[in-house]
């Protein structure tokens, strides 16, 4: 499971908000692997399918480094909700202020379960990981402007 943060539009009509940017990128990319030479295979030269208007428009993590980074930002922790996007950036600049408490520390990782139980891996996080998706949630929420950032 994961949870995606994404800058939002309001669509009046439906009552809900929606992804602000929709990007054709990764069906036209699907689509030239289609049309290529089964001969050009494994990997045929298809390009560049990124266009500058897609990136830094959404955030896809974990559901644990999720909640986490939620947790960290103080938004209220649950699987989904939105903020504006100038306050999201307010709280990301703050925790990338160069103190201490705004350094995260590596997290183990561990293993639970197994021998006819349901087997459990975290991989554990490395130092910084969080401050690392802040100044990702940044940059989409600097691009977010006055629209709302939404997760779920």
């Amino acid at each position: 499971m994961s949870v995606t943060f994404y800058i939002g539009q309001v669509n009046e009509e439906k009552g809900w908000t929606e992804p602000a940017y929709r990007c054709d990128c990764d069906q036209r990319y699907s689509d030239a692997w289609d049309a290529a030479d089964i001969a050009d295979l494994p990997y045929p030269d298809l390009g560049e399918f990124k266009c500058e208007d897609c990136t830094d428009t959404s955030l896809n993590l974990g559901n644990s480094n999720a909640y986490d980074l939620i947790r960290w930002l103080d938004l209220p922790v649950d699987y989904s909700g939105e903020i504006g996007g100038p306050e999201l950036a307010a709280r990301c600049r703050r925790r990338l202020w160069d103190v201490d408490r705004n350094h995260d520390a590596a997290i183990e990782g561990y293993e639970h379960g197994g021998d006819g139980h349901a087997r459990q891996v975290y991989l554990g996080r490395r130092p910084g990981y969080l401050r690392e998706r802040t100044a990702n949630l940044l940059r989409l929420a600097e691009k977010a402007g006055d629209r709302p950032v939404v997760w779920a």
